[in-house]
């Protein structure tokens, strides 16, 4: 920011300065109000306390897609076939387990995942506090973070149901069976038999299901099997967002199919969308962690995308599974994710997916002489790290995340990395900035021949432009020399906003703890904010002035409380990001100047005035 700062003032008249402010300016408004105007309203970040509210509501209107797959809120129906269930199915059962990464419980009743808390099984890596979900209110005790969380009525993540010739709804009791590291559902009717066996390691944050339907019948039957990832927040406890803040925690409903991420947030009403695949994965995103659903193998699938205003969400894998022969069993491999979105994480899963195994026993780069990405590929590619939103930055995000991870790994502090990652930008535009600020300090030298052409072409704007354009030749200053860095520096700001957003690594990563514990976040004491204000009038100050002095003390002043009032809600790292470019800036400016001149001392008081020739001439034409 600096850059820009310190440059435009002494490179142009005061029509182009103000030009350029505005335009940043409008930038930065843009910004906000697209935050604030078409980003999905932010979500309720999940809690381990009871649901709320057990009597459901009114379900949506069902939206039935090929082969008459019931839509979300419409399962009791989906099982009224004609053969009917058992009369007395067995009683609910539910069974739980610790592993170092997640705490499982499975139910029954749908033969699913009931309770996903997270935890760390990663401790030299991370910090046990990143797995708790902080909330947007001030006050509000960090929770922890159960990614199987919904509402009384819903079905839970794994739930199934089989559509087509068969019936077999989300609420089916299964038997359950517990084994070491895993369980086994199975249920049936009269026509068709369902098996669900699920397995995790003891660590990791994936599991591997398997779900084999078997036709009972005499008879060949067309066959769907739906597996749903639903989830449940309250509407009424979201925090807000405002036009000078950006969103809060986001929740939606997310599914990658046929190479696309689509999202959906709540909205005033129920709103439903099918997607034909193949289907990569579905579930639920919620900024800094992931719930998601992947098959195995794409082919024959479609996604679906379900909320509510009540605050359900729900995303499913629709398989169809076509004929099925009398007696044969199709089987259909999925996998789970519920952890946070680190894009090593993500990518490590991924890999491990394509493989057939869980991530655990993925060996990692170098263990046992083995590399990551070795074993025979069985499987598509998920690309869970989709799920990370860095829109249209996501190549420089990348880039940027990457940068801040090998810093952070020479000095363990994610503040600090964004200090270094500040330097290594300067270092890289330092020819810029250095020829800018040089052909600044000779705008300085020439101040006083500028001001002689102002008042000599006061009534004469085109020969004043013209002959200001020839002084500028004469000395070698490029009037539009600060455009480059700011052009370059404004990627680098919005790049580094999304990454700090969407990012896993940096959540709740500190600067000083006391200070500002979480880069994430706004600076709650509004230091950083202030010195960055502050370090930009300095820039200003320290720029050459040029036009009317009233509209230059203006700007002096207007700019750098307007980006302190913008950076008071914005995230504490962007903050430091630019406080310390200010910083740097104002170094090198200082060394500059000190070094141009004593290279070349200022001119003395017999400078020859212009000639008026060309003013006479123009005057008298």
């Amino acid at each position: 920011m600096s850059d820009f700062m310190s440059m435009q003032p002494g490179q142009r008249d005061p029509e182009q300065q103000k030009r350029l402010f505005l335009t940043l300016a409008l930038v930065m408004g843009l910004m906000l109000a697209w935050n604030y105007f078409f980003a999905p309203p932010p979500p309720q970040p999940p809690t381990t306390s009871e649901t709320p509210s057990p009597q459901a509501p009114a379900a949506p209107e069902a939206r039935v897609g090929s082969g008459d797959v019931p839509a979300p809120g419409h399962e009791a129906d989906a099982g009224q076939g004609t053969h009917s269930a058992p009369s007395s199915p067995p009683p609910e059962k539910t069974v739980a387990f610790q592993t170092k990464a997640l705490d499982l419980a499975f139910t029954s009743v749908g033969g699913g995942v009931q309770r996903a808390i997270l935890k760390n099984d990663d401790p030299d890596e991370w910090r046990d506090y990143k797995f708790e979900q902080i909330r947007g209110e001030k006050g509000v005790a960090p929770t922890l973070v159960n990614l199987a969380l919904v509402k009384a009525g819903q079905s839970v993540p794994g739930a199934s149901q089989l559509t087509g010739d068969v019936a077999m709804p989300f609420d089916t009791r299964f038997q359950l069976e517990e084994r070491q590291n895993g369980v086994t559902f199975h249920a049936q009717t009269a026509e068709v038999a369902l098996t669900k066996t699920f397995d995790f390691a003891d660590s990791g944050h994936d599991l591997r299901a398997r779900y084999s339907v078997t036709n009972r019948t005499q008879a060949t039957k067309k066959i769907q099997l739906v597996i749903a990832y639903p989830t449940f927040f309250d509407p009424a406890l979201l925090p807000k967002s405002s036009f000078f803040a950006p969103p809060p925690d986001q929740i939606q409903a997310i599914a990658l199919t046929d190479g696309t991420v689509e999202r959906q947030s709540v909205e005033k009403s129920s709103e439903e969308k099918t997607f034909v695949g193949p289907v990569q994965f579905v579930g639920f995103d919620q900024r800094y962690f992931l719930g998601a659903l992947f098959p195995a193998n794409g082919a024959q699938t479609q996604s679906r995308l379900f909320t509510a205003p009540d605050g359900r969400y729900e995303a499913q894998v629709i398989f169809d599974l076509g004929a099925v022969p009398p007696g044969e069993t199709i089987h259909r491999d999925v996998g789970f994710f519920m952890g946070p979105k680190s894009l090593d994480l993500l990518n490590r899963v991924s890999d491990a997916a394509m493989r057939g195994v869980l991530s655990a026993k993925l060996p990692k780069q170098g263990e046992d002489g083995a590399a990551a990405g070795q074993g025979e590929l069985v499987a598509q590619n998920p690309q869970l790290s989709e799920a990370i939103d860095f829109g249209w930055w996501a190549v420089l995000c990348r880039g940027l995340l990457f940068i801040l991870k090998f810093f952070e790994s020479l000095v363990h502090n994610w503040g600090v990395a964004i200090i270094l990652l500040t330097v290594l930008v300067k270092l890289l535009l330092f020819p810029l900035s250095h020829k800018q600020m040089a052909s600044m300090e000779a705008m300085r030298r020439i101040q006083p021949r500028i001001q002689e052409l102002q008042k000599k072409y006061a009534d004469d704007r085109e020969s004043l432009g013209r002959e200001q354009m020839k002084l500028f030749q004469e000395n070698n200053v490029n009037p539009f020399g600060g455009c480059l860095p700011l052009i370059i520096q404004m990627p680098v700001w919005f790049a580094l906003y999304r990454t700090l957003y969407s990012s896993f690594e940096l959540y709740r990563e500190p600067l000083i703890q006391g200070w500002i514990t979480d880069l994430t976040q706004p600076d709650p004491f509004y230091l950083l904010p202030l010195a960055m204000g502050v370090t930009m009038f300095i820039t200003q100050k320290m720029q050459p002035q040029m036009g009317d002095a009233r509209q230059a003390k203006m700007m002096l002043y207007i700019m750098p409380i307007f980006f302190t009032f913008i950076m008071l809600n914005l995230p504490a790292g962007l903050t430091l990001y630019i406080f310390t470019n200010n910083l740097l800036s104002i170094a090198q400016q200082a060394f500059l100047r000190h070094r141009f001149q004593k290279k070349n001392p200022p001119p003395s008081d017999t400078t020859p005035s212009l000639p008026a020739t060309k003013a006479a001439s123009a005057k008298g034409g």
